[in-house]
């Protein structure tokens, strides 16, 4: 079972790599990092529509460095609160959820989001997530997004890494060969933290890309 803070170093290492990947130099040979990406829809359901578009991005991208496997209909979790829950867990990587297991597991605010009859149309959705009431919302959930990934990074670095030194040992290397070749992935997650503080907007980047 991966800890919560290796799945969040995943999923923001993934990220930055799609936006900055272009930019980075040929890499040696190696075995590609695998993401688990789960939806609960069948069919051809705009999620899963979504969920195969990132998986080709990703892929694309990364220039093979990354492979997001896309699971769907419920073939890695029974429902949307138990999807969330395997994201805590680390069992899934990606997952397209509603507000709905958002509000009950994190933040009640978000609850009534998923309002029957609600929203008249996506355009009003967007207007009003774009307003007052969605920058406060955000606002809930961006501070906890920036604790936990800083959490996750402030766990690979030394002196007091215990991800670092847990990884070591289960490698059965020396934490000395294990902090070279790490720090430049260190170096893009830093980045992608520090970018997502100064400008908080970008966490919205990938579900407007795919027009969720």
């Amino acid at each position: 079972m991966t800890p919560a803070w290796i799945h969040c170093l995943r999923i923001t290492l993934a990220c930055a790599v799609v936006v900055l990947g272009p930019l980075c130099p040929p890499a040696e040979a190696q075995a590609p990092i695998t993401m688990k990406v789960a939806t609960v829809n069948a069919g051809d359901s705009p999620r899963n529509t979504a969920a195969y578009e990132f998986a080709r991005a990703v892929g694309e991208r990364s220039k093979g460095r990354i492979k997001a496997e896309v699971y769907i209909n419920n073939q890695l979790a029974r429902g949307e609160g138990a999807t969330l829950e395997g994201i805590q867990l680390g069992t899934i990587d990606v997952a397209p959820v509603g507000s709905a297991p958002i509000g009950g597991i994190f933040e009640p605010a978000y609850l009534p989001l998923d309002l029957p009859f609600l929203w008249t149309s996506r355009e009003q959705a967007w207007k009003v997530m774009d307003g007052p009431i969605g920058q406060e919302l955000f606002k809930k959930i961006h501070y906890s997004i920036v604790v936990v990934a800083a959490t996750g990074i402030g766990l690979f670095l030394p002196p007091i890494g215990v991800g670092l030194f847990i990884s070591c040992g289960i490698a059965n290397i020396s934490v000395d060969r294990a902090v070279g070749p790490m720090l430049p992935y260190v170096g893009f997650l830093c980045l992608g933290l520090l970018l997502v503080i100064l400008f908080p907007w970008l966490t919205l980047v990938l579900p407007r890309l795919f027009n969720l």
